[in-house]
């Protein structure tokens, strides 16, 4: 009797929690959620503006916004000023912390302030870009950032016309890498005060004769030949600049002694100032051991590289890169011209000139000095991205075959 009482108290038992589970389900008895906090914000959390610029702050609660109920504060308080519907006002430069209180809760921003860039004054006189041996990308990246705006180009031709602020002179046409031209008046052609312009920057009249139409200018630059014209037919009156090819006193050559050992070329090296940049396999599997000299000037970056190609531990090539390739060719797309005072130049080191027969190749040959070179030219994207035109010397031994591929 005893036993049945309990088997019955137990099915009761699991029917009152069956009925329990059941009734939790229920729509009457869902279990309440869990209460989430709202979160305080201020947006932007963090903003840089300049001296007497404003900014406009919002204060949320989570997405609702309290702006205009909150209390603000600033530390420390002389950098910024804020309005009670959230206009920041910058007053010096430095930083600050925006706290905003409401009902308890605070959010904080930070606001950066800097010194107001002054307004440069307009310049009249405008020198242009003198770097002759730079790209084109290069050119309108400098005459972009002073605030001149392309008006004309000619992507072939490598033309490029740029309008200026100044009155006095509103245009500035580019032929990359050959000459300039800046438009100004007949009368401003003969003043003083181009004349004076002139001189600051490195400039002098050849004559003080303004009664011709054209007048060269004496310049401090290497590469650089000033002129002006005073009423030139069709064009009116300009000053402009060409270009003329650098000149080296002496060509730093790479050591040509066929028999040398890597521990020499080196020492030959370093001593000529160029540096060790690399050490690879070329596409023939050969070693090549790379040196280089790099100067930054006012009006063009000079480069020598030298590249020694070693086959089977024997020296059997040199090449030696230059820049600006106009100490030695004269680029020209594809091709080249080489430089009247180049060939002067190793026509006096004991060179003498031969023409490859079936090609247009000339092979520059010193027997005594035992080596021979003929000429290229190489268009290189520097790691810097710059564009640059090498001139290259490609040197073998004079018993050797013109290019060793």
């Amino acid at each position: 009797m005893r036993q049945k009482r309990i088997d019955y108290l137990t099915s009761l038992l699991v029917l009152i929690v069956g009925f329990m589970g059941f009734q939790s389900c229920d729509e009457k008895n869902k279990p309440t959620p869990p209460v989430v906090e709202e979160v305080l914000s201020i947006t932007p959390k963090e903003a840089s503006i300049k001296v007497g610029e404003t900014l406009v702050v919002k204060v949320l609660l989570d997405k609702k916004e309290v702006t205009a109920e909150a209390f603000f504060s600033t530390t420390p308080e002389e950098i910024i000023s804020i309005s009670k519907e959230g206009t920041v006002t910058a007053i010096k430069a430095g930083k600050a912390t925006l706290k905003a209180t409401y009902n308890g809760k605070q959010a904080e921003a930070v606001i950066t302030v800097t010194e107001k860039e002054e307004e440069k004054p307009q310049e009249e006189w405008v020198m242009p870009y003198l770097r002759w041996f730079d790209s084109a990308e290069e050119l309108i990246a400098f005459e972009t950032k002073r605030g001149n705006v392309l008006k004309q180009k000619d992507e072939a031709l490598q033309y490029y016309a740029f309008q200026t602020k100044s009155q006095k002179m509103p245009l500035i046409k580019y032929i990359v890498g050959r000459s300039i031209q800046i438009d100004i008046t007949p009368e401003l052609s003969k003043s003083e005060e181009l004349k004076a312009f002139l001189e600051k920057n490195g400039f002098t009249y050849a004559d003080n004769d303004w009664s011709k139409k054209y007048m060269i200018l004496n310049s401090k630059y290497k590469t650089v030949i000033g002129f002006i014209y005073s009423e030139y037919p069709e064009y009116g009156t300009f000053f402009g600049f060409n270009r003329k090819n650098p000149t080296f006193e002496s060509l730093p050559l790479p050591l040509l002694d066929w028999n040398a050992s890597e521990d020499v070329i080196k020492t030959f090296e370093e001593k000529a100032g160029r540096k060790f940049l690399e050490r690879r396999k070329d596409n023939s599997g050969r070693d090549e051991i790379i040196y280089g000299l790099q100067k930054e000037g006012e009006e063009y970056e000079e480069i020598f590289i030298a590249r020694y190609t070693i086959k089977d531990g024997k020296l059997i090539k040199v090449l030696l890169q230059v820049t600006p390739a106009n100490y030695i060719i004269e680029p020209m797309d594809n091709a080249f011209s080489v430089v009247p005072e180049f060939e002067s130049y190793v026509k006096g080191l004991g060179y003498t000139i031969s023409t490859v027969e079936g090609k247009n190749l000339n092979v520059y040959t010193n027997k005594e000095k035992g080596n021979k070179f003929t000429l290229g030219q190489w268009n290189i994207k520097m790691k810097n991205g710059r564009r640059r035109v090498f001139a290259s010397m490609n040197f073998v031994p004079s018993d050797g075959p013109d290019v060793i591929d």
